[in-house]
């Protein structure tokens, strides 16, 4: 069963490629459906909805196994 993966946070520029301080990505979830990680998307895309710097996507994670709960 897939899994759904909020993942993102405060990059450097706006080319998105390199995060902010250093710092890696910001992950939240698993979620079990794509409305659950859209809600999560949507509450941190609003939280940061005046940065031009931060940016939020929804990654599914097929490889998860039923009952495994390691991150992605």
């Amino acid at each position: 069963m897939p899994r759904y993966w909020v993942i993102g946070g405060e990059y450097k520029t706006t080319d998105f490629r390199d995060m902010a301080n250093g710092k890696g990505p910001l992950r939240f979830g698993p979620f079990e459906t794509y409305e659950q990680a859209k809600s999560a998307w949507q509450a941190q895309s609003w939280a940061n909805v005046d940065s031009c710097h931060h940016r939020f996507t929804i990654v599914k994670d097929e490889g998860a196994r039923d009952g495994d709960k390691s991150a992605a």
